[in-house]
């Protein structure tokens, strides 16, 4: 980061009167994954399971639109399998619904607010403890790597 836009972070903070502990920990918020909520592992396991989709789709030669690829995630028995475990004891869930939940995963990949959590540190492969290589990341999802540059 430049030393410029270092000085108009300070600057802010100053005239904001904002502490450095508040600054972190605000950062932290915004930019890490909370391990005792269970809202953001389904999300980035889902974000996991979308990468994994669209890495196989490459290999077989039918990589296509985004929306394609979040209805077959959506399909698959393991996010079916994710998705009732992750929303077991819900009452008023009675089925998944497969046009919802893809429409829900596209919307939430293409948030620019969610690109913070497209990581190597926070995504693994689906059945495997393994995680996803930054590179690989930005090759299915070349806005995080173009934002990241800006």
């Amino acid at each position: 980061m430049k030393e410029i836009e270092l000085q108009k972070i300070g600057k802010y903070l100053r005239e904001n009167d904002v502490s450095s502990k508040e600054a972190i920990d605000i950062l932290k918020r915004a930019l890490e994954i909370n391990p005792t909520n269970l809202r953001s592992l389904w999300k980035v396991k889902r974000f996991g399971m979308y990468i994994a989709q669209r890495i196989d789709e490459d290999k077989q030669g039918l990589l296509g639109k985004k929306m394609e690829s979040a209805r077959r995630v959506v399909a698959s028995k393991n996010y079916i399998y994710e998705y009732k475990k992750h929303h077991q004891g819900i009452m008023s869930i009675q089925k998944l619904d497969q046009d919802y939940e893809a429409f829900k995963l596209h919307k939430l990949i293409t948030d620019p607010r969610q690109y913070p959590f497209f990581k190597s540190k926070y995504l693994t492969y689906p059945r495997s403890s393994r995680n996803i290589p930054q590179d690989i990341i930005n090759k299915y999802l070349p806005e995080i790597s173009e934002k990241r540059t800006k």
